[in-house]
């Protein structure tokens, strides 16, 4: 991705996305399938994550916006969790007292066998606590 943009644009992408929500345009996702048929193509093609993929819904989509003129930078209050490191609950209950985050990722990177149970668990309590009421797009 880097490299087709810089082709293209000219400019070297040393940013990374942070695990949050990523708004889409189509006519953005539109110009990349358009752009870049042979990457897009050999990344669907792809079984497995590989180096010469690229991340169309994510940093792909997101540096053409802003290459474009189509995104703007913005600020937010974002927390991430690793749910298998050991800070787990430290994280997890500094959510809980701190409910002014605009969103956060729990992700589970690599937690040990023997905790698997115990993090399922803990996560599991915490979102029953944190969203008591099923969205509207919940099934019930």
């Amino acid at each position: 991705m880097r490299r087709l943009l810089e082709g293209t644009y000219g400019v070297s992408i040393t940013h990374k996305f942070l695990h949050t929500p990523h708004p889409q345009r189509r006519d953005v996702l539109t110009d990349l399938e358009r752009d870049y048929p042979e990457a897009i193509e050999r990344t669907m093609r792809s079984r497995f994550r590989s180096i010469e993929d690229v991340a169309p819904a994510t940093s792909f989509h997101h540096h053409l916006a802003l290459l474009t003129g189509r995104a703007v930078p913005a600020k937010f209050k974002y927390r991430y969790v690793d749910v298998g490191k050991p800070h787990l609950e430290e994280r997890v209950e500094s959510l809980k007292a701190r409910r002014g985050y605009d969103f956060f990722c729990l992700n589970d990177v690599d937690t040990a066998p023997e905790r698997r149970d115990y993090v399922r668990s803990y996560v599991h309590d915490f979102l029953e606590w944190y969203f008591p009421y099923p969205s509207s797009f919940e099934r019930t």
